[in-house]
Order: C-alpha cells, then structure tokens, then sequence
C-alpha cells in the first residue's frame, strides 16, 4: 500500500540513513518515541524501512536496540552502513550518547559499531567504543560517522560532526577524519573540511556523480538546512555553488542513496509543536524522499519529485475512489 510521509505509530521519524542494495532501498531512520512532552531525541532506537519505488514502504521494525540507562548507547544515533567484502558482513557506524557521560562538565558523545550477516538483524559490538582524542577535536561534538572505503588511500575513511578544540563556539564546526584499515583501529587525522563557518556540520557525506564529488552537511548556525560542495576530486578543494542548499527548513538533514544511475535524497519534514501551523519547530517529524537531479555543465544539483511519486498521487486522483489505489 502507498504511505507517504511515513511515521510510525507513535512515534516520529528523525535522521534517515539511506542504503542500497539489490533493488532495494534500505531506509533506516532514528526511531524517536518522544515519551515525555516537548522532549525529543531520546530513547532513540535504529528502526528500518524498505522500498523499491519510493511509494510503497515495507516496516521491518526495530534494527539496532538501544543500551540501558548506564550504557554508552542510552540512545543510538546518526550514522553510516558499509559492507566489508573481507567478512562478508554489513558493519554499521553509529552515535551513542548518554547525557550523564559527561567529561570537563560536558556531555560527551561517542561512536559504536553494530554488524550482522543481513540489514534486518544487527547487534552492537559491546567492546568497540570510539571517541575523540580530546586534543584536535573536541568530545562533545563528534557524532553522525560516514564510513566508506578510499579505493586510492587503500584504508577505511570516517568523516565525522566535530568542532576543532579552543575555536570558540560559533565557528569551530568541522567535519572531522579518522582511518582505519580494519574498522576497529582508528586514527586521527586533519579535518577532512574546515570552512570556518559553521557551530558543528551534522550528518556529513561524499559521494560521486558524473564527474564532480560532492560533499554533504546540515547545519543549524543561522538556518536549519543542508548544504553541498562540488569539487572535481574526492578531497577537494570544495566549491561553494550559488545555491548550496537542497530543500526548506522543514526537510532537514538529508542523506542519499543511489542504485549508480539515479540518487535519491533521504529526509524529515519536521513536524510543529502542538501541532499547529504557529508552534516551533521540532526535530524529527515525517519521512521524506525526493530525487536528486544535476547540471552536467557545472554540477550544481536540484531535487524534484520522484517521478513514481507523482504517479502514485494522479493514479490517486484520478480513480474513481481514493480507495483502488491502496
């Protein structure tokens, strides 16, 4: 059955974390059951969507559970999906946080690693904690890991939402690097971006399309939004098109996915408080896709609906009852 915009059952749609394989488009998403009024972000679980067509959503439930109260990974946060070709195993990168881990009167957050044989059934490696050194970047800020293979540095890159130490509070977000030649020992690295600009740079992502590489981040300094650089190399360096920005405030946080002919953005439109047009933002809200579409002459990117979207809701007004298109 067709259900776009999806929300589960009481509960909202946070960060997604698009993947694909086969034909298949693997939707997890933070699973925030927001269980006290106005409070959100917490007891956030790892739960999965799958889809071939964008329209029709298929619920697997919960996929990473989520530690006890005195656990690292009291919720479980952003992160990535890779499968490494050695094990044959799908590892999963991921944010814990536990606001009484706390560090210098900070709340730290740091990043756990879950793997299983498939997408639907995966468990935290309990001995594998990753956190930051503490010197060039800072321990409450480091979050929302993006793990992929660098097939010409030959190891495991891991660009990260940190903040470069003693920078000061508005302009030290950075999008951190770490390596690792067997995704358990990490090192610490340069920033892989450091535009100087921005409080933290959540939910980073590379990818590449065409000819230009593109770099992926939201950010919240002056507007909840998502922003792109272009460059024609993987590292850089990073141009600033005249419109960096994917979507409104309402779709934050945008990730993508691609079968290696078409990509796809993976979003939330953030729901209000009470409900009402006039209430503040909240975070997390309705899941969100659309199609992500580029200029081959200077790689700037657009998004648009999907097309089987689009034929889904004239199939819908169209009939003779909204009821044939279920």
């Amino acid at each position: 059955m067709g259900r776009l915009f999806y929300k589960p059952e009481n509960a909202w749609v946070g960060d997604l974390i698009p993947y694909y394989e086969n034909g298949t488009y693997y939707g997890f998403y933070l699973h925030d059951p927001r269980i006290r009024d106005k409070e959100y972000a917490e007891d956030t679980t790892w739960h999965l969507i799958e889809t071939k067509d964008f329209v029709n959503l298929d619920y697997k439930g919960e996929s990473i559970a989520r530690g006890g109260i005195h656990d690292a990974n009291k919720n479980a946060y952003t992160g990535s999906v890779i499968k490494c070709e050695k094990d044959g195993l799908y590892h999963v990168f991921y944010t814990a946080y536990n606001e009484d881990f706390k560090l210098r009167g900070k709340t730290i957050q740091s990043v756990m690693q879950a793997t299983g044989k498939n997408l639907e059934n995966l468990e935290t490696v309990k001995d594998f904690l990753f956190v930051s050194d503490g010197k060039q970047y800072e321990e409450f800020d480091w979050r929302d890991p993006f793990v992929f293979w660098n097939d010409e540095d030959q190891c495991y890159y891991m660009l990260l939402a940190s903040r470069v130490t003693n920078r000061g509070d508005l302009r030290g977000g950075c999008i951190a690097l770490c390596k690792s030649v067997d995704l358990i020992n990490w090192t610490y690295e340069k920033p892989f971006y450091d535009p100087k600009m921005y409080i933290t740079m959540e939910c980073p992502e590379l990818f590449k399309m065409g000819e230009y590489w593109y770099l992926v981040f939201s950010t919240f300094s002056d507007q909840f939004t998502t922003h792109y650089r272009i460059s024609k190399n993987w590292n850089g360096p990073w141009e600033i098109p005249d419109d960096d920005v994917f979507d409104t405030r309402a779709d934050y946080a945008i990730k993508t996915a691609s079968d290696g002919k078409r990509r796809f953005a993976f979003g939330w439109i953030a729901s209000k408080y009470g409900n009402t047009d006039f209430g503040p933002w909240e975070w997390g809200g309705t899941m969100n896709f659309h199609e992500i579409i580029q200029n081959s002459k200077n790689g700037e990117l657009r998004i648009k609906a999907i097309p089987e979207v689009l034929d889904y809701f004239c199939l819908l007004y169209t009939s003779p009852s909204p009821r044939d298109c279920s």
